[in-house]
């Protein structure tokens, strides 16, 4: 990290060699701290799914799991107190990775 608290270069640059060829975002928290998260692969989205629609799971925990499977930064420790501090941000953390899956609101398609 550099002195303002962000993550220098040689962080990021670290970060894009342990995990060639993945997408990697970075997002700020609401404390103005960042966060890593890595696209969801084919499994971690199908067992998201498969939790978040499970009417006996919670889908908020749901939701903390997939932020908590796709963070690469900070550490998980870390990353669960921030989670735990602002209860609400592993769900905008949860939309996102699922905009790096692929989702979209509306498909662009016509009749061929």
């Amino acid at each position: 990290m550099s002195e303002d608290g962000k993550l220098s270069e040689a962080a990021i640059a670290e970060l894009k060699s342990k995990y060639p060829g993945v997408e990697l975002d970075l997002i700020t928290a609401p404390d103005k701290s960042e966060v890593v998260v890595r696209a969801p692969d084919q499994i971690t989205y199908a067992r998201f799914i498969a939790e978040a629609t499970n009417e006996k799971k919670d889908r908020a925990t749901s939701m903390r799991a997939y932020a908590m499977q796709c963070t690469v930064y900070p550490t998980p420790a870390a990353a669960e107190a921030l989670f735990a501090k602002y209860v609400a941000f592993p769900g905008a953390i949860a939309k996102h990775l699922n905009d790096m899956a692929g989702a979209v609101e509306e498909l662009d398609a016509k009749k061929l």
